[in-house]
C-alpha cells in the first residue's frame, strides 16, 4: 500500500489490516482461533500475508486519520435456546445472548467521517427467517440463548444481549427459535463485558401478536456501565408487527 507500515488490529478470531498510501486507503480480513486476544498495532509490511483480498478506497489525497468503532451485526439475528422453553400464561424469562461484535472502520477527513468498510469479528453463518413466500436473509447465531447468566462465556469480540420473553397471553408459549433486530440496541460498557440495552418482547396471543420494546437504558449486568456506542436505528414506537410461527412480520418474531 505504500508505506512502511500496516495498522494491525486484532478482536478474538478477527485479524483487520489497515493501509494507507497517498491515494488510497486499504482493509483485509482473516480469522484464525477465538481467544481473549483485544489489541492494535504497527506491523512492518513485511509481515503481512500475501494472500489477503485487500478493498480500496482511492481519493486525491487520503486521510491520515482514522478510528474503529464497535457496533452490531448489520442484518437481523437468529438465536435457539439448547432445548424448547415453554413459558406457561403469565410468566416470563430472562435470557442472555451472545452477539458478536461487528467493527466499523471510519477515516476522519477535516472532521468528516468517511466509512471504509465494516466487519464481523468472528464469521456467522446465513440462514433465511420466515416461510418459503415471505421472509428475511439473517445471521444464525452460534451461541445459545441461556436462562443463567454463570452459563455465558462472554469474550471480549462478544456482546451480552439480555431479552426478557412475557406470556400475556392466554395460552403456554412455547420458545425454539427468536429473530430480532441488533440495530435497534445500544452498546454498553462495563469492567468486564460489552452490554447491549434490554430487548422486551410481549405475546399477547396469537390472534394480537407480538409486542416489542428495544429500551434504551443501560442494562442491569454490571454497575456505572457507560454508553459506547448509540442505537443505529431508533425504534419505531406504536406499532406491533410481530407474530409467531404461522406469518412474517419485521422486526421480533418466534419461530418453530
Amino acid at each position: 500500500m505504500g508505506e512502511s507500515k500496516v495498522t494491525l488490529a486484532r478482536l478474538g478470531p478477527l485479524r483487520l489490516w489497515l493501509a494507507r498510501a497517498d491515494k488510497e486507503w486499504g482493509y483485509a480480513v482473516e480469522y484464525g482461533e477465538s481467544s481473549q486476544v483485544l489489541d492494535i498495532s504497527q506491523v512492518p509490511e513485511d509481515v503481512v500475508p500475501q494472500q489477503l483480498n485487500w478493498i480500496n478506497t482511492l481519493f486525491d489525497s487520503a486521510p491520515r486519520e482514522y478510528l474503529l468503532r464497535p457496533t452490531v451485526p448489520d442484518r437481523p439475528v437468529v438465536v435457539k435456546p439448547k432445548y424448547p422453553v415453554i413459558i406457561p400464561q403469565g410468566q416470563s424469562g430472562r435470557f442472555y445472548v451472545l452477539l458478536p461484535i461487528f467493527i466499523k472502520a471510519i477515516l476522519i477527513d477535516k472532521e468528516k467521517e468517511i466509512d471504509l468498510g465494516t466487519v464481523a469479528s468472528r464469521k456467522l453463518s446465513d440462514t433465511w427467517f420466515g416461510i418459503t413466500t415471505e421472509g428475511e436473509f439473517c445471521y444464525s447465531l452460534p451461541y445459545p440463548a441461556e436462562l443463567d447468566l454463570q452459563l455465558v462465556r462472554p469474550r471480549p469480540h462478544h456482546i451480552l444481549c439480555p431479552i426478557v420473553i412475557k406470556n400475556h397471553s392466554h395460552e403456554a408459549l412455547k420458545f425454539e427459535k427468536l429473530c430480532f433486530r441488533p440495530q435497534y440496541l445500544g452498546l454498553y460498557c462495563g469492567d468486564t463485558h460489552v452490554w447491549s440495552s434490554l430487548v422486551q418482547v410481549v405475546h399477547e396471543g396469537s390472534f394480537k401478536g407480538v409486542a416489542v420494546n428495544y429500551t434504551t437504558q443501560a442494562p442491569e449486568g454490571e454497575d456505572n456501565l457507560l454508553l459506547l456506542a448509540a442505537p443505529l436505528r431508533r425504534e419505531e414506537r406504536g406499532l406491533s408487527r410481530l407474530t409467531f410461527g404461522s406469518g412474517f412480520k419485521r422486526d421480533v418474531i418466534f419461530g418453530k
